[in-house]
């Protein structure tokens, strides 16, 4: 990738993350990636609730938008891309082995294309769909890693559009709302509008406006410390790492935000699985060995090997450990940070973090899971977060069906404990209803 070309997708990427409004973003990745790979037509597609894919964009290379978009492309592609969450490229899909069991393939006469899934930290958001039928290897593997890359960057500037949609049609519906509350004065202010509500929402505005161009820098610079343009002196690259680390954690802020917002308004979904306990602890666990950690702490992991299998989002639920290890680790500069499950009772299972930190006053226990507390009064350690990761977690564990508290005394450490249904009445309901 040479650096023109990665000018000019760095521009593309800016543009995309100052559009807000989804149908012109849609339109303008789809434009672009016809022009980049000089494609016959393309297909850009969402994920629905339901597992559904809507055709957003179906156009050809002249513009003009394909008539029956699910009958002109190869649903053996784009399921591959949409189940293994994987690009995939074919050089001459109808000769390709992996192809050859395809009837889609086969009728469309197709020869070259390429698909790259549409993924961001809430999962997979659809793909971009581009083909080429009267060449052979019109697309080559560095194309493939371009509209990977591309596709990567129009994920999360789609993701913020929808977000912002959807946010505008609250706020409308919340201010028509509050305008008959004032008229009719049935209610008072303070009963019309929730304050950490309407905190959140101004947050998340807020948040949508930075998260792009800091996705962007990260990715820039992600770039630069790759060694893709040129080699760094070991002082360039250490404080490049520093700013990607700075960068990191800003994104992570705004990643919670926009889930609380999401909890709020129903839109944050959760995917169930089965997963062996043990198993998927210890791997969050190997996870956690990556943490830096302080030079007197140990890490530590107690659970037995013949835990019963549970029904969780196995996603969600890293989220909420790796916060409480994260959290530990702040607070702990000697001892130990402990990761532990057990079965509560035939209904659920504990699962725990308990560290030999500073610990926690019993009047802030009531509160710390609340928005924007903190459990340290120490302002070194204040700096160190914003106080939404326990209640994102307290969020995501009662989605579950469970409950979380923690268990602390001053000086004495801290145990951060949740509980989980073996089996989440949310997750039967989803089965019974499939």
């Amino acid at each position: 990738m040479d650096v023109r070309f990665l000018q000019q997708l760095l521009e593309i990427s800016r543009r995309m993350a100052e559009t807000r409004e989804l149908s012109p973003l849609l339109n303008y990745a789809m434009a672009i990636a016809l022009d980049l790979f000089k494609a016959e037509r393309g297909y850009l597609f969402l994920q629905q609730a339901d597992g559904t894919l809507e055709f957003k964009v179906k156009i050809d290379r002249m513009g003009h938008e394909i008539p029956h978009p699910e009958e002109a492309i190869s649903h053996t592609v784009y399921e591959k891309v949409i189940q293994t969450s994987q690009p995939f490229l074919s050089v001459d899909a109808l000769t390709d082995p992996s192809l050859q069991d395809s009837a889609s393939v086969q009728a469309l006469q197709l020869r070259s294309v390429m698909c790259a899934p549409l993924i961001t930290r809430s999962g997979i958001l659809g793909a971009l769909y581009v083909e080429n039928r009267s060449q052979v290897a019109a697309f080559h593997d560095s194309d493939l890693q371009t509209l990977t890359f591309f596709a990567s960057q129009a994920a999360v500037a789609i993701e913020n559009a929808i977000l912002n949609d959807t946010l505008e049609a609250r706020v409308a519906a919340r201010t028509a709302e509050l305008q008959r509350a004032m008229e009719q004065l049935e209610r008072s202010w303070i009963d019309a509008v929730d304050f950490n509500r309407m905190r959140t929402l101004v947050l998340s505005s807020v948040a949508h406006d930075i998260r792009s161009p800091i996705a962007l820098a990260h990715s820039v610079l992600e770039t630069i410390v790759s060694g893709v343009l040129g080699p760094l002196e070991d002082k360039q690259s250490e404080w490049i790492e520093r700013a990607i680390h700075s960068l990191k954690l800003a994104l992570e802020l705004t990643s919670d935000i926009f889930d609380l917002v999401k909890s709020e308004l129903g839109a944050l979904r959760l995917a169930f699985k089965e997963v062996n306990l043990y198993d998927y602890l210890k791997h969050l666990f190997s996870i956690a060995q990556t943490m830096p950690m302080q030079p007197g702490v140990e890490l530590r992991f107690q659970a037995d090997d013949n835990l019963p299998a549970i029904v969780i989002d196995p996603v969600r639920i890293q989220q909420v450990v790796l916060n409480l290890l994260s959290n530990a680790q702040k607070y702990t500069s000697v001892g130990s940070i402990t990761l532990y499950a057990q079965v509560y009772d035939e209904r659920y299972a504990l699962v725990g973090v308990r560290d030999t930190g500073m610990g926690i006053e019993p009047e802030q226990q009531m509160s710390i899971f609340d928005r924007f507390i903190q459990g340290s009064q120490d302002e070194a350690t204040q700096r160190r977060g914003t106080g939404l990761g326990l209640a994102v977690s307290k969020e995501l564990v009662e989605r579950h069906g469970g409950q979380i508290w923690v268990e602390s005394a001053p000086g004495q450490g801290s145990d951060f404990r949740f509980l989980l249904p073996w089996r989440s009445h949310e997750a039967c309901v989803t089965t019974d209803a499939s």
